[in-house]
């Protein structure tokens, strides 16, 4: 939670979001809320999580080596976002970084396997920002309205105050264009490229074996997408409509973004950013469907809904 709040509106005082545990739940005790100690104070730290070893493991925007001129912004629109997954022994005051990622991650929690689950915001595409900040090339279609952010290319990380080591430039090299870009796909002989979807992911509690939940891929989740290569008969696209080769088979239960879960804990929830013990938390995952099981999926929403408050009045986990 976050403790404070501005006098006035020309009030700059910054407040952090920080960590919080609850206890002393027995009948005649008074519920005694502590702030946790060892978390970084100048940071926003989130959707803590207990580890099987005592650490807690938690979201937060602290720079991935604590340098603030580092402070990360998501991939997306440059906006400020988590670094990744921090573990911290509250006892020892041990901090490190888990699990990074570009575009935040979010949510985690630790399952009945010991694997530390939780949902990322996942991109694969050049800096839209960046892209935007050229004017449109109109006789190749594109129409974008030029703007004026600012981006350009770093020499490196250090931080160079006051005489920045700006390269002058925008380059980008990885991945392929984004496909409005059509003056970079002009003669490339390659499919644009701009992904960016919410996924599940998985990792031991250190944050190492990190990849995507149970081994899944984007073919299972996304519901299509292109060849990279324009002329790569080994490698056609997964689009009924376009592409290389048309496909018939796609996924009919494709979920467009996950965004929050919650998992079976046997005496502790997470709530935002506030420990609770002795609680019950559960998962749940939306499927989008196809158009054509729209129907089918609503009944099947009703159908786990009403089995949820079902189990929720008996005074049990709902999975």
């Amino acid at each position: 939670m976050v403790v404070g709040a501005p006098t006035s509106a020309s009030d700059t005082t910054p407040f952090y979001w920080q960590m919080y545990e609850v206890t002393h739940f027995a009948k005649g005790q008074t519920p005694l809320i502590t702030k946790i100690v060892g978390q970084p104070l100048i940071s926003n730290n989130v959707n803590p999580t207990y580890g099987t070893d005592g650490r807690i493991i938690f979201g937060s925007d602290r720079p991935r080596n604590g340098q603030a001129h580092l402070t990360q912004l998501d991939e997306y629109l440059d906006i400020p976002i988590t670094s990744g997954l921090w573990s911290l022994d509250p006892v020892s005051g041990d901090l490190f970084l888990a699990e990074h990622s570009p575009s935040g991650s979010f949510n985690p929690f630790v399952d009945s396997f010991g694997r530390l689950i939780f949902s990322r915001w996942d991109h694969l595409s050049r800096d839209s920002e960046g892209l935007t900040d050229r004017a449109p090339n109109t006789a190749l279609g594109e129409n974008w309205v030029q703007t004026a952010n600012g981006t350009f290319n770093y020499a490196d990380e250090t931080n160079h105050t006051p005489t920045a080591a700006e390269l002058g430039n925008r380059l980008e090299n990885y991945p392929e264009p984004r496909p409005e870009d059509a003056t970079n796909l002009m003669g490339a002989n390659l499919n644009g490229n701009a992904f960016n979807f919410f996924f599940p992911w998985m990792s031991n509690e250190d944050g190492s074996s990190e990849e995507i939940l149970n081994h899944i891929g984007r073919h299972e989740l996304i519901q299509n997408f292109l060849a990279s290569y324009l002329d790569d008969i080994y490698n056609a696209s997964s689009n009924p409509s376009g592409g290389l080769q048309n496909f018939s088979t796609i996924s009919r239960n494709s979920i467009s973004n996950l965004l929050t879960i919650r998992g079976p804990f046997p005496s502790e929830l997470s709530i935002g950013n506030i420990l609770i013990r002795n609680r019950c938390a559960f998962t749940h995952v939306r499927r989008v469907a196809a158009p054509n099981d729209a129907s089918s999926a609503t009944d099947v929403h009703r159908a786990a809904a009403a089995r949820w408050a079902s189990r929720l009045n008996a005074g049990k986990c709902p999975l």
